[in-house]
């Protein structure tokens, strides 16, 4: 992972320690007993539980985030009302905009599964 390499430092612990606690929000990857017993379950089409789906693929998915947390890590990305730049000293400006250029283009490869990974451009 591109992440990884350039700083040498694991994907999870770069993303909690730079961003993340900064921010002040409370996201992460493992899943532990006491997270365990928070996260809604899933079932299967007889209506069996199905365990934990835990993403090993870090920068691609994973992380365990509530909607209210979230909404605070998108806000990170949006100028404020009061004038503050996107990246709320955190990030720099230039790249909070690059997190938001489009890179594939509409009607290209599409994942489902990520967020506001792809923005169609006229």
């Amino acid at each position: 992972m591109l992440v990884e390499e350039v700083t040498g430092r694991d994907y999870q612990d770069y993303l909690q320690e730079e961003i993340l606690s900064l921010l002040k929000v409370n996201a992460y990857f493992d899943v532990d007993e006491k997270t365990r017993s928070r996260l809604a379950i899933s079932y299967d089409y007889e209506s069996n539980p199905l365990p934990v789906y835990q993403d090993v693929f870090r920068g691609a998915g994973g992380l365990l985030i509530n909607a209210e947390e979230l909404a605070h890590l998108w806000a990170a990305g949006m100028p404020r009302q009061d004038g503050q730049k996107p990246g709320r000293g955190i990030l720099e400006p230039d790249s909070v905009e690059k997190l938001y250029t489009t890179v594939v283009e509409h009607g290209e490869f599409m994942n489902p599964y990520t967020s506001n990974s792809f923005l169609e451009s006229n």
